[in-house]
């Protein structure tokens, strides 16, 4: 199999902590593709532009400024989005406005929401750092950032930037939409604490016309009320919030603003919402801690009850450790559940620790932590194929792992800094691998080694310690020397 590496490595800036865990990080977005071309951000702030049809790297450039910020554990980062002859790209609290023909970074802002592929896709609360209001040549970018006294949710030009408008946010951004020329975001409101302000208030709703950045509606702030979560579906934003001791949902018009509903129920602590096409999934806690149950609720959008029932707790070494929906399922601890009736169509009940997945109309891929992909169908569960595709590092070290399902093919992004290609239907690997440095060194029996940082001095460390010595030692001569002259 042939590898083509197409990338040295430059360090990326972070501050030192000697407690921290070494991660291997070697892709950091999974790829967008354009034709023949694969766009993808790796390690040290490098960006590539890979050729497929040539197999080999057309360019690759260190964005600039380098990242300032890199989380491992929101890793990967949301794929370079392709806007024209742009390409924006979000990593750790940072966007690039990139030239496509040559790599060059012809902008950068700061203090975005943190990047994650995970907040972008799999939530119910989206935060994506931006929006692309796609109108041709005038084309700009929505983005809501933080400055040191507010919130703003701001339109740049994609070309070069510039500010076209701002408009300040009573509050930090609990959920954001851009969809059909029309503008949400969902603004916690603080709440004082003595001295201190904290997130943890009442949301409002607020819609805004795209070109001006005029508000056009905003919903009212529920009283004693905290955040949970923001869900839109069906024509329909739904805010969760905690309130007194009781939970409550309001249902919101997208167009109007209009409060179409609003329920209140009894439930355990908080833990996720999740909307389908047209309902929502609750989870909280159930019980005592030690029971591990949790309460399954699940809603038409008219915020009609389903089903409420109680399930148990994932265990780690389950698929779908982490809750998701996908179509018509909840998929949850090893099960699917039909959110129609909320039984469950089928389990697994052998231990698979899930690192990603994605699905299509018939089939759910998913990666294991023992690199294995494997697909099931999804009204069954049956598995279809198991198809080995690297060597993984331990646990601890998949930060930056990713599996993505592009064009009938799925791309799997490893630590190792390796992106391989398999079809979903023959189950083939593409007969390369794209290969760029990590943050890793491997050694001849698969273990990882951290790389070592750069000495600020130029003289190797042993010369130095040598060096002293061998002061000390002259020192402790010559003292001796001057003692026997004395007596």
């Amino acid at each position: 199999m042939s590898i083509f590496i197409i990338a040295g490595i430059s360090p990326l800036p972070a501050s030192a902590n000697n407690d921290a865990p070494d991660y291997a990080i070697g892709i950091l977005t999974p790829p967008s593709i354009d034709g023949d071309v694969l766009y993808f951000a790796g390690w040290g702030g490098k960006l590539y532009a890979f050729d497929e049809a040539k197999n080999q790297a057309r360019w690759e450039v260190s964005l600039n400024p380098l990242p300032s910020e890199l989380d491992p554990k929101l890793l990967p980062a949301p794929p370079p989005y392709l806007a024209g002859s742009y390409i924006l790209l979000h990593i750790g609290r940072q966007l690039w406005g990139i030239s496509k023909v040559d790599g060059r970074s012809v902008w950068c802002v700061d203090n975005l929401m943190p990047a994650s592929n995970y907040y972008v896709r799999r939530t119910g609360s989206p935060l994506p750092g931006f929006f692309v209001y796609d109108k041709g040549a005038a084309a700009s970018v929505f983005t809501a950032e933080q400055t040191e006294d507010a919130w703003f949710i701001r339109n740049r030009q994609i070309g070069n930037g510039d500010l076209n408008w701002e408009s300040a946010l009573p509050g930090k951004p609990g959920a954001f939409w851009f969809d059909n020329d029309i503008l949400w975001i969902v603004s916690v409101l603080p709440v004082r604490n003595g001295e201190s302000l904290s997130y943890t208030g009442p949301a409002v709703l607020k819609r805004f016309d795209p070109s001006t950045g005029e508000e056009i509606w905003t919903s009212t702030a529920a009283e004693f009320a905290s955040f949970c979560s923001a869900l839109r579906t069906d024509g329909r934003i739904f805010i969760v919030e905690k309130v007194r001791s009781e939970f409550q949902i309001r249902a919101f018009i997208e167009d109007s603003g209009e409060m179409k509903r609003s329920i209140s129920y009894e439930a355990g602590d908080f833990i996720e919402a999740f909307k389908s096409a047209d309902k929502i999934v609750l989870l909280h806690h159930y019980g005592e801690p030690d029971q591990n149950l949790l309460r399954l609720s699940i809603y038409f959008s008219t915020l009609n009850a389903i089903r409420f029932q109680t399930i148990r707790k994932s265990r780690d070494d389950s698929l779908f450790s982490r809750p998701a929906i996908d179509g018509n399922l909840f998929l949850y601890g090893g099960a699917a559940y039909e959110l129609y009736n909320g039984n469950p169509v089928w389990r697994k009940d052998e231990q698979m620790v899930m690192v990603d997945w994605a699905a299509d109309s018939e089939r759910i891929y998913t990666l294991l932590s023992n690199g294995d992909l494997i697909t099931f169908d999804r009204l069954t569960g049956v598995e279809i194929q198991r198809i080995p595709v690297a060597i993984l590092p331990p646990r601890e070290f998949i930060s930056s792992t990713s599996l993505d399902l592009i064009d009938e093919r799925v791309f799997v992004s490893t630590p190792l800094g390796e992106i391989f290609r398999i079809d979903t239907f023959t189950g083939t690997k593409h007969p390369g691998v794209i290969r760029v440095p990590s943050s890793m060194t491997v050694d001849k029996k698969g273990d990882f080694t951290p790389t070592l940082p750069e000495q600020k001095s130029g003289i190797p460390r042993f010369l130095i310690w040598l060096a002293l010595t061998i002061v000390v030692l002259g020192a402790s001569v010559l003292i001796l020397r001057l003692a026997r002259n004395k007596h």
